[in-house]
């Protein structure tokens, strides 16, 4: 706990000194702590429009609409059309926190973003079943709901 000059506390409520006895300078404010951008690799999915056109991050973090060609569809919402972005990979073992994050390429899906922070581990987020409408009326064919069996995935190299 901290108290609201931003100073540590010992259990019992006062405030925490060095063993010298002086009062630690809030560690909040050392400007030699910053928080840095991390940005993906640039990225060529095979069967899309940016097969040779690749993706690559920016410093807006801004999602990259893929198309995919003829007679292929994204693979989290079988549809033509997807989006993908750069994302930070949680640690989710305690014996890993030492270790800097990852970041990869990621689906830009709100919704399975939703479904996935319920899960703890990235298996059972990319096991989740993800329900999206597909309107097969459209098309002549016929009306329904359809449910991918693609969770929340990273997009392979």
């Amino acid at each position: 706990k901290y108290n609201s000059s931003n100073q540590w506390l010992e259990p019992d409520g006062s405030v925490y000194t060095n063993l010298d006895g002086t009062i630690p300078a809030n560690p909040w404010s050392d400007p030699t702590f910053t928080c840095k951008r991390k940005f993906c690799e640039p990225l060529g999915i095979v069967n899309s429009d940016k097969e040779y056109h690749v993706i690559v991050d920016d410093t807006n973090n801004s999602s990259k609409t893929i198309t995919c060609n003829d007679g292929y569809v994204f693979d989290t919402t079988s549809t033509k059309m997807g989006k993908v972005k750069c994302g930070v990979i949680p640690i989710m073992n305690a014996s890993d926190l030492d270790k800097d994050n990852e970041v990869a390429w990621i689906v830009d899906n709100p919704h399975a973003e939703m479904l996935c922070h319920s899960h703890n581990t990235k298996d059972d987020c990319e096991n989740e079943k993800i329900p999206f409408k597909a309107d097969f009326f459209l098309f002549g064919i016929f009306g329904g709901a359809v449910t991918s069996t693609k969770g929340l995935l990273l997009v392979k190299v």
